[in-house]
C-alpha cells in the first residue's frame, strides 16, 4: 500500500513545490526553444503545453493554499497580513516587471515597450507573472474568511471551495485588469489545498486506502482533459475536466508524493525561480545548437540560475532580500513566505 505522507513535512512539501518549479521551466524551456530555434513543426510544443497545463499551476495554487491552512492571519493582524503579502508578492512583481522589459528592450526587441506600456502591466500584469497578483487576491480573500469566521475555519472553507468551483465558470474569469479573472482560477485549488490540510485526519487514512481509485481517476480524466485539448474544445484552464483534473492530481501529489531531496533543495527557491527563470532561458538560447540542446541547457540554467542569484542575493545584498519575496535571511530549508500563509 502507498503510504500517504505527512502534511506538516517540510521537506516532503519543498519537494511537491520543487516538482512544480520542474514543470513550470520545462515548459517555458520547451516553448523558448522552438521560438529561438526557428522551429517550424510546433508538435513538441504543443504537446509540452497541453500535457500539464491543468496541473502546473494550479499545484502552485495549492501548495500555497495548504501552507496557508497551516499558518493562518492571526486574530487581528488583516491589515498586516495583507500589508506584508503586498509587499512580498507584488513588490517584487513591479521589480522584476521592470527588469524583464528592460532586458527585452535592450535585447533588441521588436516593438519597445515604453513607459505607458510599463505603466500598463501595473493593470494588466505582465507574461507569466500574472500568478502573482492573482494568488494575492486568493490570499486576501482568504484572510478575510478567516477573519470573519475564526471558529468555523473548516466549514468556511468547504463553502469557498464549492463557491470557486462554481465561479471556474463565471464570467469573473474574463476581467483581466489586475490578474482578477486568474485569481478565480486559481482559488478553487487554493482552498482545495486549505481544505486537504485542515481535513487531513479524516483524508488521510481514506486516501491512503482508496489510492488505486485516485490514480484511475486522475487517469480518465487526464485522458478527457488532453482530448478535449487536442481537439481545439478546451483550452485546459476552462472546463470541468480541467478543474476535476487540477483538483485530483494536484491533490494527490500533495498528499502522496514522496520526499526527494533534490527536489526539496529546489523548492526552497521557488519564488525566485517563478520570477526570473525567464531571463536564464534567454541565455540558454544563445548557447545552445539544436532543439534538445536548447531545451535541456534551458531547463539547467532555468532552475539553477535563479537559485544562484537568491543565495548570493541574501548572502551578500539580505536588504535587497525584499525584490524576491524574502525580506529577510531565512534558513536553508524554508521557502520563501512569500507564498506561504501567515503573513
Amino acid at each position: 500500500m502507498i503510504a500517504a505522507g505527512s502534511l506538516s513535512d517540510r521537506e516532503r512539501i519543498n519537494s511537491v513545490r520543487g516538482l512544480a518549479c520542474l514543470l513550470l521551466v520545462a515548459f517555458h524551456s520547451v516553448t523558448s526553444a522552438t521560438e529561438a530555434m526557428g522551429h517550424g513543426d510546433r508538435t513538441l510544443s504543443l504537446i509540452a503545453e497541453q500535457a500539464f497545463l491543468s496541473i502546473r499551476m494550479p499545484l502552485f495554487s495549492m501548495i500555497a493554499g495548504c501552507i496557508y491552512a497551516m499558518h493562518p492571519v492571526a486574530p487581528g493582524g488583516y491589515a498586516r497580513f495583507v500589508r506584508k503579502k503586498g509587499w512580498r508578492i507584488l513588490v517584487p512583481c513591479i521589480f522584476t516587471t521592470i527588469i524583464l522589459i528592460l532586458a527585452k528592450n535592450m535585447l533588441g526587441r521588436r516593438a519597445p515597450c515604453d513607459t505607458d506600456c510599463m505603466l500598463g502591466h501595473l493593470v494588466l500584469p505582465y507574461e507569466h507573472l500574472w500568478f502573482l497578483p492573482a494568488i494575492f487576491c486568493v490570499f486576501v480573500a482568504a484572510a478575510a474568511l478567516d477573519v470573519l469566521f475564526p471558529q468555523q475555519r473548516r466549514r468556511a472553507t468547504l463553502i469557498a471551495l464549492a463557491a470557486t468551483c462554481l465561479l471556474f465558470f463565471s464570467p469573473l474569469r474574463q476581467i483581466q485588469a489586475y490578474a482578477i479573472g486568474n485569481a478565480f482560477y486559481l482559488a478553487p485549488f487554493f482552498f482545495g489545498g486549505a481544505a486537504i490540510y485542515l481535513f487531513r485526519d479524516e483524508i488521510t487514512p481514506r486516501m491512503a486506502r482508496g489510492w488505486p481509485w485516485l490514480l484511475a481517476a486522475t487517469i480518465i480524466v487526464y485522458a478527457i482533459n488532453f482530448t478535449l485539448m487536442a481537439r481545439g474544445m478546451s483550452s485546459g484552464r476552462d472546463s470541468l475536466a480541467a478543474l476535476a483534473l487540477g483538483l485530483l492530481a494536484c491533490g494527490g501529489l500533495l498528499i502522496f508524493f514522496p520526499r526527494i531531496r533534490l527536489l526539496a533543495r529546489i523548492g526552497v527557491y521557488s519564488f525566485t525561480i517563478y520570477l526570473y527563470h525567464f531571463v536564464f532561458l534567454s541565455l540558454a538560447n544563445r548557447v545552445g545548437f539544436d532543439l534538445f540542446s536548447v531545451t535541456a541547457i534551458g531547463i539547467v540554467l532555468g532552475l539553477a540560475g535563479p537559485i544562484l542569484v537568491e543565495v548570493a542575493m541574501m548572502r551578500f545584498a539580505p536588504a535587497l532580500g525584499f525584490l524576491i519575496g524574502q525580506p529577510r535571511r531565512r534558513p536553508r530549508s524554508e521557502p520563501s513566505l512569500a507564498l506561504s500563509g501567515g503573513g
